[in-house]
């Protein structure tokens, strides 16, 4: 299974998703009351404070702007509640993955910078100027935006998504500048990053970090301001801080996993894991020897 759906499941199926202290408040009701509250049910609680201690210690090691990612459901911790603590704490940015994790984050109260790298449709752009999110942007849909921002009297907030090698999302980056010059001719439309994904095998990597700097400095001699370059995700920021640029994009890392094995096993950010899978136990049987167990006969005591 992989990690995004074990997420989903814990997150929308049966599963009730609980902070630690509220955890630690239901384990000392009355058994009465557990058995009310959460009857057979598995439950997940997540260490808010361990999600702050890991985003610090990123801010620390990266020295440049953080956008936390938030997407998925906050990685299945609980996107508001995440993003909430994060924002306290002075997170710089916020990552999701679709608009209505950035809407419903605006109407939690969330203030600080949300930027949706998922797909923009026509119909989006309403919202999107009018709740104040960015939009990562690849296309000439991208005038849309500047077409609503223009008849509302305000400026859309845009990040060019570059493809540098990845081959997924994004404008290829030789043909990138000409989408940001035409962005930049358009004062409704305000270009605050470019970005680009790693495809995360470490030589190839440099290659599209140089493809992204080309991009950068060719726009510069044109008079384009580009904002923020952004380009390291969770194993990007492992490798070196030439990835870092002006700001990077943790995932898994917020929530104290690492992105491979190799860093799991150095563990150079001494992450702490935020989320616990618990159930009750409902029934403890003595075996003897030569006793089997479920269907098959699976396990021989």
């Amino acid at each position: 299974m992989r990690r995004r759906q074990f997420f989903e499941l814990l997150t929308f199926g049966s599963a009730a998703v609980l902070t630690a202290s509220e955890g630690k408040k239901l384990r000392k009701e009355s058994p009465e009351a557990l058995d009310k509250t959460r009857g057979m049910d598995p439950w997940v609680e997540v260490d808010l404070k361990a999600i702050v201690a890991n985003y610090r210690r990123i801010k620390k090691m990266v020295g440049v702007k953080v956008m936390a990612v938030v997407k998925a459901n906050a990685y299945g911790h609980g996107l508001v509640e995440v993003s909430r603590v994060l924002e306290k704490a002075g997170v710089d940015w916020l990552m999701v993955g679709k608009l209505e994790e950035a809407v419903k984050l605006r109407e939690a109260g969330v203030k600080c910078p949300v930027l949706n790298f998922g797909p923009l449709s026509a119909g989006d752009a309403a919202e999107i100027v009018d709740q104040g999110i960015s939009q990562s942007v690849f296309t000439d849909e991208v005038f849309r935006l500047d077409e609503v921002a223009a008849k509302k009297g305000r400026q859309a907030l845009v990040h060019v998504d570059i493809d540098t090698g990845m081959g997924r999302t994004g404008i290829p980056d030789d043909r990138a500048l000409g989408l940001m010059e035409k962005i930049a001719s358009r004062k409704h439309l305000r270009l605050e990053g470019i970005s680009t994904t790693l495809t995360e095998d470490v030589e190839f990597d440099r290659e599209q970090l140089r493809r992204l700097n080309h991009v950068y400095s060719e726009a510069k001699k044109r008079g384009i301001d580009c904002g923020l370059r952004h380009a390291a995700s969770s194993a990007g920021l492992l490798v070196s801080a030439d990835f870092y640029l002006d700001m990077v994009r943790p995932g898994i890392t917020i929530y104290g996993y690492y992105p491979n094995a190799k860093t799991q096993k150095e563990d150079p950010l001494a992450l702490q894991p935020a989320l616990c899978l618990k159930a009750r136990v409902v029934f403890i049987k003595d075996l003897r020897p030569g006793d089997t167990l479920s269907y098959h006969r699976a396990f021989n005591a």
